[in-house]
This record gives structure tokens, sequence and C-alpha cells, in this order.
């Protein structure tokens, strides 16, 4: 398994480990610059299909490339984001 170690720290507590199988993670990517908006029933733990809407920037959809289960939103309703930056990541397997 190709894992990468980082190093995190929790909120008020210690720092923790955390082993991440870098092949099964994707990230979903903003094709536009704008603010963003998120489709209310993309959740933590939702599994998506490839192709499926993750929100909008803009007038621009954010569709997602890949299928596999919602990890989390990166970017937040209402933020302002460029080209190519990160609003979602995923787990692929």
């Amino acid at each position: 398994m190709s894992t990468r170690t980082a190093r995190a720290t929790r909120l008020g507590r210690g720092p923790i480990d955390l082993a991440i199988d870098i092949r099964a993670v994707a990230l979903v990517v903003s094709p536009a610059a704008g603010v963003f908006t998120p489709d209310p029933t993309i959740t933590p733990g939702h599994v998506i299909q490839a192709g499926t809407l993750v929100g909008r920037v803009g007038d621009h959809e954010v569709r997602s490339p890949f299928g596999g289960s919602v990890m989390g939103l990166i970017a937040v309703d209402g933020e302002r984001v460029t080209v190519s930056q990160p609003i979602a990541w995923l787990r692929t397997a």
C-alpha cells in the first residue's frame, strides 16, 4: 500500500499521526474563479458517481470527475475560489 504519514493537530489537543493511502484519494477542483456554493445534498459519507454535481462557482457547475465517498468539502459556502482550487476530497477505493 502506498501511504503518506502526516502530522495533524486536533483542536485543543495534542498532535496525531495520520496514514492516508494516497492512491485512494481524489480532489475535485474548481473549474473557474468565483464564489462557491455547495450542493446541499453533498455531505461527508455521501457516495457519489462521476459527474455528480458538487456545487457551483458563479455560473459554472462543479462536477466530480471521480466516483467515491465524500470525505469532506474543502471550500465553504460563500468562499471566493480560484481556478483549480480544491473544492472537495473523495475516497475512491
